[in-house]
């Protein structure tokens, strides 16, 4: 098979508590060929912006009481992640890079499936996994395209009991007629195409609540100025300058 038909789908998601009334799975294609230049272009801008959170993290610490401090050490065991959510003052500047040079990248794709919890619930016999692999299946066989094989590296959400979440995902588009080569769950902290989907599906569902904030407010702009849709919180599909799709899910 042809390299350029081969896929990582880095996959994350929004919505997934009981407090959130829009739950959102969104996915990237990366081409196996080209992810090494891709993220090599992207972790350049990324290396800013954590460059910019630890200087102001130096800032903060200067003028935090002790215990104050004590909790601020505490919100950092993990390394910086990029998150719709985490986009302030102090970074909102380089996101738009990122944003800018991912539309740059012809060939990457973008889709995600949103659902209104109000109007769809899930049935209270399923578990969390099964939701996520149901709606995760529903996705990937509208987004695989005939002839691709693909590899698919989900967020590593929990997953209770005796549920083998790889075997269940490999199964359902086995059955589909997809080409899995394999799926693989990866810490969102480890891997910069699983944080790009954060911020992209953050900014949908953004939009769709119609909240205001200057800072992701700039953001989000520049996701519709770069993509060249005028709301993002709606179905959509624009195939230029990358393929970017907003699916809205409806029986």
């Amino acid at each position: 098979m042809s390299s350029n038909k081969k896929y990582f789908v880095f996959v994350d998601e929004t919505g997934n508590n009981n407090q959130e009334d829009l739950f959102i799975l969104g996915c990237i294609f990366v081409p196996f060929y080209k992810i090494g230049e891709y993220y090599e272009q992207l972790s350049k801008i990324f290396s800013k912006i954590k460059t910019k959170v630890k200087n102001k993290e130096i800032e903060l610490e200067k003028n935090l009481s002790t215990p104050n401090l004590v909790n601020f050490y505490k919100g950092r065991r993990r390394a910086y992640e990029i998150k719709f959510k985490h986009i302030n003052s102090t970074v909102s500047e380089p996101y738009s890079w990122l944003v800018s040079q991912y539309f740059k990248f012809p060939d990457i794709r973008f889709c995600c499936l949103a659902v209104d919890k109000k109007k769809y619930p899930p049935s209270k016999s399923l578990s969390f996994c099964d939701v996520y692999t149901n709606e995760l299946t529903l996705l990937l066989k509208h987004n695989i395209r005939d002839g691709e094989e693909v590899v698919i590296l989900p967020d590593n959400i929990e997953i209770s009991g005796d549920k083998h979440f790889e075997d269940i995902i490999n199964q359902k588009l086995s059955d589909s007629n997809k080409n899995i080569f394999g799926t693989h769950r990866l810490e969102s902290h480890s891997n910069l195409f699983v944080q790009m989907t954060d911020l992209l599906i953050g900014a949908v569902a953004y939009e769709y609540h119609n909240k205001s904030n200057i800072e992701k407010d700039k953001v989000v702009s520049k996701i519709k100025e770069k993509s060249g849709i005028s709301n993002i919180a709606v179905n959509t599909t624009k195939h230029s300058p990358n393929y970017f799709s907003v699916w809205f899910y409806k029986k």
